[in-house]
């Protein structure tokens, strides 16, 4: 019973959108950070408000929500997300908030 419960959670996991699983994580980190991230917004959107909560502070976050940015919607947009910018993401939004 139990490994047909993980088989489902395992196949359920793997049928969501990368993108939006990345844009979730993206939107958890920001909530962490008291920022507002509706569903609806582009992570250029984001960038913008990032930029006006936190300044200076949130720099390196701007650069890489513009990143994502590019990297779903450019010409050259690529199929799945580059799961190693979300953990930079995740990882700098924590820091942050560790120095608030």
């Amino acid at each position: 019973m139990a490994l047909a419960g993980a088989a489902w959670a395992w196949w359920d996991r793997h049928r969501i959108d990368p993108w939006a699983r990345q844009m979730d994580s993206v939107r958890r980190a920001l909530h962490s950070l008291h920022i507002d991230a509706a569903l609806h917004e582009a992570p250029r959107a984001l960038a913008d408000r990032v930029r006006q909560q936190l300044g200076d502070a949130g720099r390196t976050l701007v650069e890489l929500l513009h990143a994502i940015d590019r990297q779903r919607y450019s010409r050259a947009a690529a199929k799945r997300p580059d799961n190693s910018m979300t953990r930079q993401f995740v990882n700098t939004a924590r820091q942050l908030r560790r120095n608030r």
